[in-house]
């Protein structure tokens, strides 16, 4: 009997390993279900979705990820009792930084492409250049499934904005319409600017330093709305971060309420009504995409 159990156990399958990260989320869920007033108390002591949303991006099961994003959906439109202001701020904070991390990436990818005419150089069979395809193989992949996490909240973050206009707050309070959406505007027209300095035409006069002065003007008005005379573009490398971000932005701006606590935040800045003039940095944000950006 020994010898026929000692031969079966080989065989035998091994019991499946538990996931923590996941089981953790499942159990914090089924509390914050069971009663109303379990999501103040657990988030209060312990911030467990909070903390689940900062690492969001770092997880590398997307079930954990998905499952992470309806516990925020669950929180903010199952639970009415529940403050769920501190895990909206970080949410608001991870897409900001995801988009302004893609942004950067996008852009070197775009200038990188730009300077070599659009096309891959040529790699010959050496250990370094397989080497250094592997590795831009690899950035690819990290930045394609950077992408879609940013995709994902995307995704929830429109929802919980059309079904509670507190969403708005919340993002208006992260600055949302001012500082992030300068920062994001710095790193689109960084690299527009780039790929216009790599690809304009070399004027003879170009080495000559009044030539050079010419040149410099010439760049600091190329990005100017009706001074550029930018070629018709099919796709960039930066369109789908815009355009989630995009997607965001159209729903707090919409927001009559949102827009209101926007105005009167005066207390907290000299002239927050600027960030959503005419004039603001948003106008110009939209013009950029419609000009130097991808359908």
């Amino acid at each position: 009997a020994s010898t026929s159990a000692s031969t079966s156990s080989p065989s035998s399958p091994e019991p499946p390993k538990a996931d923590l990260v996941s089981e953790l989320l499942v159990t914090t869920l089924q509390l914050y279900s069971d009663h109303a007033k379990n999501f103040d108390l657990i988030e209060s002591e312990y911030h467990t979705l909070s903390h689940y949303i900062l690492a969001f991006p770092s997880f590398s099961d997307v079930s954990v990820k998905v499952l992470t994003l309806k516990t925020l959906e669950y929180v903010c439109t199952g639970l009415a009792v529940a403050d769920s202001a501190v895990p909206l701020k970080v949410a608001t904070e991870v897409f900001a930084a995801m988009s302004e991390r893609l942004l950067k990436e996008a852009g070197k990818m775009a200038t990188v492409a730009a300077r070599e005419g659009g096309t891959e150089p040529k790699r010959e069979g050496t250990d370094d250049a397989n080497e250094e395809k592997e590795n831009d193989e690899r950035r690819e992949n990290a930045f394609r499934t950077m992408v879609q996490d940013a995709q994902l909240l995307c995704e929830t973050l429109v929802k919980l904005l059309e079904f509670d206009e507190r969403v708005g707050y919340v993002m208006l309070d992260c600055g949302f319409l001012g500082a992030k959406i300068d920062d994001v505007l710095d790193l689109i027209m960084t690299t527009v600017m780039g790929v216009y300095v790599s690809t304009r035409p070399r004027d003879e006069n170009d080495d000559d330093d009044e030539g050079n002065d010419e040149g410099k003007e010439k760049e600091e008005t190329a990005l100017d709305g009706e001074s550029a005379q930018p070629s018709p573009t099919v796709s960039t490398t930066m369109d789908e971060i815009y355009e989630c971000v995009c997607r965001v932005l159209k729903n707090v701006v919409l927001n009559p309420e949102a827009r209101a606590v926007h105005g009167e935040r005066g207390n907290n800045s000299m002239r927050t009504e600027q960030t959503i003039a005419p004039d603001s940095s948003l106008n110009t944000f939209l013009t950029v995409g419609f000009l130097h950006l991808g359908d």
